[in-house]
């Protein structure tokens, strides 16, 4: 995760390094960090599908086990 987040700071509008980020907080259990990131991602891109997705999915499984 430390090169992603070194991506970020370099360069903050690289969405696919937000998406990465995402994927492995959400396997970490860190949902709330994941879904962060694909609030930013639909902030820049508000029509992005696999964020919409993701978070969606996240959002229900969450819910489901906390």
């Amino acid at each position: 995760m430390k090169d992603y987040n070194v991506a970020i700071r370099l360069d903050p509008g690289y969405l696919k390094a937000y998406h990465s980020r995402a994927i492995i907080k959400e396997r970490l259990d860190c949902y709330n960090g994941a879904i962060a990131d694909y609030n930013f991602i639909l902030k820049i891109n508000s029509l992005d599908p696999l964020a919409h997705k993701n978070k969606n999915i996240i959002k229900n499984y969450s819910n489901r086990t906390i």
